[in-house]
């Protein structure tokens, strides 16, 4: 089935009496009067789907496989195996693949209704109005509910994506996590994609952190061939609570990647770092909605990206302020290198402020590799080559020394170091 026939097959997706569940019932109504968006919806205007529209996918690819292969395939892609591993294939829970304890439990559960302060405020992007949100309710139907009770041992939710080798695949994984009261935990969502045919991956989640809690999260999209997704992420913050955001992106065909992320009470603070490189013809698309909603919360994010050959980055920051929100920091910056002269980014950072006490400042540049400093490394002796990947793990590593997870951060840095093309 292929993305523009989804709406004159909805019936076969979903039928009248399969579920009684509220949301899933106004996500089919949403996709019956919506078609998949286009360049002329604004938050969609520069992200071209016209890639993804000529693939033929399946809807109902399988997870094959078992524990042995798990493992296996997490020691070639080197996923550390000192951290809690939950495996997903094709959006599946892999239910024996690890055990929950006191300090975490996971289950499969009803889709549970959308965070209140994620459907009732900024009405152009909010993902009430997302058609893949709502791909992805109808596809699911269920969802993998971790819930972190107190202080957790780092944990790796690893996605992985198979399909038989002539079969394309469209597949919806669906996560909740939730950190309870005074918890903390280090979690991160790991791409794998084993298929040899092409794959179109739809993720929704959404994560809670309860008063006080504390969150390091972490979001690795790297060297996934013939794959293409798109992942709404939704962050709710209570009082005193407290988030750092890293995510790393690199020789990935298509990606977007839309976090929107609210400040429900007083004292919240978060903390977003991106770094994305795009290779060939690769498409990388990082939109982020921050919505200041109380006051006394805090907010800064440094995006940093590098686009080789013929690719195309996208950065659209929104950040905005509520009338009650007073007190407020918000800080964003974004900074790009163009390694050619076909490479393309588009950047808009967006402020939008209802208080007067408030702190807030967005900064955007974009350029091609500083001509006086190569000259003075190649005045050094050095090749204009490795003059050039010098200069470009310079401006990387400004992202990468915030990432606090060892394990996740060396891996990334040894790659960067070998394979930055210039």
């Amino acid at each position: 089935m292929k993305l523009n026939e989804i709406q004159e097959n909805l019936n076969f997706l979903y039928k009248d009496g399969d579920s009684n569940e509220r949301n899933i019932l106004e996500s089919v109504d949403f996709l019956k009067n919506n078609k998949v968006p286009n360049s002329k919806i604004e938050l969609w205007k520069y992200t071209s789907l016209s890639s993804l529209q000529g693939i033929d996918f399946s809807l109902d690819a399988k997870e094959e496989l078992n524990q042995l292969s798990i493992t296996k395939i997490l020691q070639d892609k080197d996923i550390p195996l000192n951290s809690i591993i939950i495996p997903i294939a094709n959006g599946k829970l892999m239910n024996n693949s690890f055990e929950a304890d006191d300090r975490f439990s996971i289950e499969i559960r009803e889709i549970e209704k959308l965070n209140e302060y994620a459907k009732n405020y900024h009405p152009l992007q909010s993902v009430e109005f997302d058609y893949f949100y709502h791909l992805n309710t109808v596809l699911a139907q269920k969802e993998i509910h971790l819930q972190i009770h107190k202080n957790s041992d780092p944990i790796q939710i690893v996605l992985l994506f198979i399909s038989q080798s002539d079969r394309n695949s469209f597949i919806s994984p669906r996560v909740r996590i939730e950190l309870e009261e005074n918890s903390n935990a280090k979690i991160a969502y790991k791409f794998i994609n084993l298929s040899e045919s092409e794959i179109l991956s739809n993720l929704f989640s959404e994560i809670v952190l309860k008063q006080n809690a504390i969150l390091d999260f972490y979001v690795i999209e790297d060297g996934l061939e013939n794959f293409q997704a798109i992942n709404n992420i939704n962050i709710v913050q209570e009082r005193d609570s407290k988030l750092t955001s890293n995510s790393f992106t690199n020789n990935t065909k298509f990606i977007r990647n839309f976090l929107r992320l609210y400040f429900t009470d007083e004292n919240c603070e978060a903390i977003l770092n991106g770094l994305f490189i795009g290779n060939n013809k690769d498409l990388i698309d990082n939109h982020i909605l921050i919505e200041h909603i109380k006051p006394n919360c805090h907010s800064n994010q440094l995006y940093k990206g590098i686009l080789n050959d013929s690719s195309i980055g996208i950065f659209n920051g929104a950040i905005l302020v509520h009338p009650n929100a007073q007190k407020t920091n918000a800080f964003q910056t974004n900074r790009n290198i163009l390694t050619s002269d076909l490479a393309k980014i588009y950047t808009k950072p967006e402020l939008e402020i209802y208080a007067d006490d408030v702190k807030c400042s967005h900064g955007e540049a974009t350029g091609f590799i500083d001509d006086e400093m190569l000259f003075y490394l190649r005045s050094r002796g050095i090749s204009e080559e490795n003059a050039k990947k010098l200069l470009l793990q310079a401006f990387a590593v400004d992202v990468l020394n915030k990432f606090q997870w060892v394990e996740i951060k060396e891996p990334i840095e040894s790659h960067i170091s070998a394979n930055l093309e210039v």
